[in-house]
């Protein structure tokens, strides 16, 4: 007689664990960075060094010290909150991707079918909450000192916010660092450490100068939240667009970040004071000036797929696309649309700042927004003349400092006797990035009818006339693109194709 079959019992599997409810770059990151030399010296550093100074405190206050004594021992407090949060936490960051280039397992992370944002975001959120974990291990220090006396709890922490919230920022610049050659990274820490110790510093003093006197309005809060959360995605998309696949279209995302902000900064400028609109414009104009960079030097992906996601939408969607595809020709509509609603938000804040503008200011305006967009595409004319380039941004760069350099040689030749601003600067009228800074420094006396309507937008008719001629051809190229991206279309020979082969 044979035993009964025995059935082996449903739920065999553990419960999940805690981790798996968590992004695997995130998990794995995490595990990493907690056991690393790095973090646990900057842990046990920060945690003795605090150890000693309160200690040291209690030992002054006990022999009758005054507060006036302890203004040393704050300095240093201050300076090991500052120091771990805004230097040495974010500077791990810069090996971040580096790393996985170097180990070759960046190929392998992509395999598991994450995209390159996703990627990005798990290693910056492992290091900002390594920074959490520091900030946790600091804030009891930060209310033992109300017990020494005169120590205000309240605008301390708010100081620490204020540090975290600009360490969040330093840290996704530095996870877009690591992502960027070596040069380029080299460059960008020698430019931006001064800041760094600058903006630590002024945080360091926050209390003393007045810094945090806009937390007591809620609009300013929110505002500079809201950028910071801008900031952070941004960099954050950079880093993601150097290590994904062409495939994926990071372009669209950050035309629609600028193009957001942009009709959030006109919302303001109708609705909101003009020093709240004036500072969002403000604070906004560093991301538009890198989202137009970036586009402007972007080639046409011949990749049929990368446009089936707006195509199938439609007519709007093949509409949009003209303005969200990455590539320079896209980027020349983008920026137009931008300067445009970056007009009338300048525009509606100067009407409330003052009682009105004049005929003139007005025509100066126009004249401003008209040369700071010629000034923008006036480098892809020799762009596009070298269309293999590698690093494009660097070439749009060289050009801009050779116009920059233009407009210095007609600085000195100005100040030479006899020879008056306006003459000196005539000559630049060819050249409109030239033109935009002999025109901003008032080169010509307020009368721009007399000196740029006649050469310097002519100039710019015909540029824009060239580009626009491109573009067109460029538009007939997405269109093939388009129908290949159709299931019906896959065998279809578009001009895309052609030109490819």
């Amino acid at each position: 007689m044979s035993s009964p079959a025995t059935t082996a019992p449903l739920n065999t599997l553990p419960p999940p664990d805690f981790s798996d409810w968590l992004s695997p770059i995130l998990v794995k990151e995490l595990r990493q960075g907690l056991k690393t030399k790095a973090f646990i010296a900057i842990f046990i550093l920060v945690q003795v060094v605090m150890t000693l100074l309160v200690g040291m405190q209690l030992l002054a206050l006990a022999n009758g010290a005054s507060r006036g004594a302890m203004v040393g021992f704050d300095g240093f407090f201050w300076a090991f909150v500052w120091i771990p949060l805004l230097v040495l936490m974010p500077a791990r960051g810069l090996l971040a991707v580096s790393d996985e280039v170097k180990a070759n397992t960046l190929d392998l992370v992509q395999l598991t079918r994450m995209s390159a944002f996703r990627i990005v975001l798990g290693k910056w959120v492992a290091l900002v909450a390594q920074s959490l974990l520091l900030v946790a291990a600091v804030l009891p220090y930060a209310v033992l000192r109300y017990f020494f006396g005169q120590v205000n709890v309240v605008d301390d922490l708010t100081v620490i916010a204020v540090m975290v919230a600009v360490s969040f920022v330093f840290t996704a610049f530095a996870v877009a660092l690591s992502s960027a050659p070596m040069v380029f990274r080299i460059i960008a820490l020698v430019v931006f450490l001064p800041f760094m110790f600058s903006v630590g510093i002024s945080s360091l003093f926050a209390n003393r100068l007045g810094f945090m006197g806009m937390s007591g309005s809620a609009p300013s809060v929110w505002l500079i939240v809201t950028v910071v959360g801008l900031y952070v995605y941004l960099l954050l998309e950079i880093a993601a667009t150097r290590i994904a696949p062409v495939s994926e279209n990071h372009s669209a995302r950050k035309r629609l970040t600028a193009l957001g902000m942009a009709v959030v900064a006109n919302v303001l400028a109708y609705t909101a004071d003009e020093d709240v609109s004036g500072l969002w414009f403000l604070l906004c104009t560093p991301i538009w000036g890198w989202i137009i960079l970036e586009a402007l030097c972007e080639h046409t992906v011949r990749l049929p797929s990368l446009y089936s996601s707006w195509a199938r939408r439609g007519l709007m969607g093949r509409i949009a696309g003209r303005v969200l595809y990455p590539g320079w020709a896209t980027a020349l509509l983008f920026t137009g649309i931008l300067y445009i609603a970056q007009f009338n938000a300048v525009y509606q804040i100067s009407q409330q700042a003052g009682s009105g503008l004049t005929d003139l200011k007005q025509m100066e305006l126009i004249v401003t927004f008209v040369l700071i967009y010629a000034s923008a595409i006036a480098p892809l004319p020799v762009l596009l003349l070298f269309p293999r380039v590698r690093q494009p941004i660097w070439l749009y760069v060289l050009i801009q400092a050779l116009f920059g350099l233009l407009f210095a040689i007609a600085s000195i030749v100005a100040g030479t006797p006899g020879v008056t601003k306006e003459a000196a600067y005539r000559w630049l009228a060819p050249f409109p990035p030239s033109a935009l800074f002999a025109f901003m420094e008032g080169g010509t006396d307020g009368t721009p009818l007399d000196f740029y309507f006649k050469v310097t937008l002519a100039v710019v008719v015909v540029l824009v006339g060239y580009l626009g001629f491109r573009m067109i051809k460029e538009f007939r190229a997405i269109s093939g693109l388009e129908d290949q991206s159709r299931p019906d279309g896959e065998d279809r020979v578009t001009p895309a194709s052609q030109s490819s082969s």
